[in-house]
């Protein structure tokens, strides 16, 4: 069945980074909630309309783009062919905001069994292929993450679960497991193994 796409401008890393956990063809649908939410924002106007001239700006400067593969009858019937730079501006900043909160989250972890965010940040950036400099400064992904504010709800759930005496998370330095602690806070199980093998 042949395939129509969406080509979004995004910087490199941006790509790689989706390009790894997906594939390097990125087929979308409903049936997925990366899926749904991408199509969702092909389909709508922002809520919130970006000032004309930093969307322009911005998307003129990115220096790769990243291909969106649906069926020909959901690129027809929404008529994804004339997306406006609103929506396209959309996706680029729930693409890169989707990385910030992964890395949070492994920043997080990382606190966890004394790893410093640094080293979590640099091999991060080796998992996913992200070259220092050519793709995104390094030092660039870490001041992202001290930008960040994580929710303060999601901030008081995750040390709720850490310090609740029947959490079930019981560890020690002979018998945690890695991958069993951290696969109910990752979104996707594929996103984790491998990403502390450099530490």
């Amino acid at each position: 069945m042949q395939k129509f796409s969406v080509k979004i401008p995004v910087k490199s890393y941006v790509k790689k980074y989706f390009c790894a956990i997906y594939g390097e063809k990125i087929e979308i649908d409903r049936s997925t909630v990366f899926g749904d939410v991408i199509l969702t924002k092909l389909t709508n106007e922002p809520i919130k309309q970006f000032k004309k001239n930093s969307v322009e700006q911005n998307l003129h400067k990115f220096n790769d783009e990243l291909a969106f593969y649906m069926t020909e009858d959901y690129f027809y019937r929404y008529d994804f062919q004339s997306i406006t730079d609103q929506q396209r501006y959309s996706i680029v900043r729930f693409l890169e905001n989707t990385i910030t909160e992964d890395l949070f989250q492994l920043v997080l972890i990382g606190r966890i069994f004394n790893v410093d965010t640094n080293t979590v940040v640099n091999s991060f950036a080796i998992k996913y292929g992200i070259n220092d400099d050519l793709d995104i400064n390094i030092d660039s992904l870490t001041r992202k993450f001290r930008r960040y504010n994580l929710n303060s709800s999601f901030k008081n759930f995750f040390l709720a679960q850490m310090s609740a005496p029947d959490a079930g998370l019981k560890i020690s330095a002979n018998s945690y497991k890695k991958k069993d602690f951290v696969n109910p806070f990752i979104k996707s199980r594929d996103r984790l193994p491998g990403l502390f093998d450099n530490l």
